[in-house]
């Protein structure tokens, strides 16, 4: 049974938080698990193993990058709506990069993203 007041969202949450920190090779089940006060065990309750975790992920961040573009185009049309769209993938990717860690150790929140999207697509 799922414990009271974690869920998906939380997990997805947590793990985001750490890879933004200290990239994607920092985000382990158990490191999100501690960073929850649970028991990596508790975690599978919500994800899949560390591939769910990284699929979570990367279908957060298609979510966000999405919403973005079609939030720039609406009511637009034409290369104005084009370029509302670019200005807003730039914005996302701008704001990817400050959400980096301190000395470079995080990743590109696109990099980040497309990793998780292979590593989860062979199961890992």
């Amino acid at each position: 049974m799922p414990r009271a007041g974690l869920d998906t969202e939380r997990v997805v949450d947590a793990a985001s938080a750490i890879a933004d920190a200290d990239g994607l090779d920092a985000v382990t089940l158990a490191r999100v698990a501690g960073g929850l006060g649970v028991r990596a065990p508790s975690l599978y309750n919500h994800v899949d193993g560390r591939a769910g975790l990284l699929r979570a992920l990367a279908l957060r961040g298609v979510r966000e990058l999405t919403a973005a573009l079609r939030e720039a185009a609406i009511g637009r049309s034409g290369p104005d709506a084009l370029a509302a769209a670019a200005r807003a993938y730039r914005a996302y990717a701008a704001g990817a990069r400050r959400r980096r860690a301190p000395g470079g150790r995080g990743r590109d929140r696109r990099r980040r993203l497309c990793r998780a999207a292979r590593l989860a697509a062979r199961g890992r």
